[in-house]
C-alpha cells in the first residue's frame, strides 16, 4: 500500500498519524510498545490525524535520531523500528514501521513491567492486563524452551556424527 493510500485509511491497531512528535516522548513509546506487543505497525509523523492535512515535520533526520535513541532508552526488550524519511507534496514525512516483538511483553523501562506493557486496541493504546502480560510471557517461555530444545537435539546429533567418524577412523 502507497503513502497516498495510507492517508485515506482510518487509523487503526497497526496505523496511527501524528501531526508532530509529542512534547512528551513517553506516549509516541506507548504507541511503538503497543505495536511491537501486537501484529506490528506504522506511525507516520507529519500528518493531521484528523483531517490528513500533511503538514510535515521540520528537520526529520534529527527526529529520526532523537526517536531512534528514545525507543533504544525507554523500551525493554530491545526493538529495532524502521525509520524513514519520505517526501510527499514537497514536505517531509517520518515513517517509523514496528514489527512485531520477538520477545513480549514490550514494555516501558521507567514504568516497569507491570505498568508499562501497552496493546492496540482498535486505534488506541491501553494498558495490559496481568493476564495478557502472563499470556505473552507464558508464549516466549514456550518459543524459549523450544528453542533450547532444538539446539540441543542438533547438538546432540553432531556428537553422534563425531562419534561415527571417530569409530570409522580408529
Amino acid at each position: 500500500m502507497n503513502i497516498h493510500e495510507k492517508l485515506r485509511q482510518p487509523e487503526s491497531r497497526k496505523l496511527e498519524f501524528k501531526r508532530e512528535i509529542p512534547a512528551k516522548l513517553t506516549d509516541l513509546m506507548k504507541t511503538i510498545a503497543a505495536f511491537a506487543n501486537g501484529a506490528g505497525g506504522e506511525l507516520i509523523i507529519g500528518v493531521s490525524d484528523k483531517d490528513r492535512t500533511i503538514t510535515g515535520v521540520s528537520d526529520p533526520l534529527m527526529l529520526e535520531e532523537r526517536i531512534a535513541n528514545a525507543v533504544h532508552d525507554s523500551i525493554e526488550p530491545m526493538i529495532s523500528p524502521y525509520i524513514s524519511v519520505l517526501n510527499v507534496q514537497g514536505k517531509e514525512l517520518l515513517i517509523i514501521r514496528i514489527l512485531p516483538g520477538s520477545s513480549k511483553p514490550c514494555f516501558i523501562k521507567s514504568m516497569g513491567l507491570e505498568k508499562g506493557v501497552y496493546i492496540r486496541i482498535g486505534s488506541t493504546n491501553r494498558i495490559a492486563s496481568p493476564q495478557i502480560i502472563a499470556s505473552h510471557r507464558l508464549r516466549y517461555a514456550k518459543n524459549y524452551a523450544v528453542r533450547v530444545w532444538e539446539l540441543l537435539l542438533k547438538q546432540r546429533w553432531i556428537l553422534q556424527k563425531v562419534r561415527m567418524t571417530l569409530t570409522l577412523t580408529a
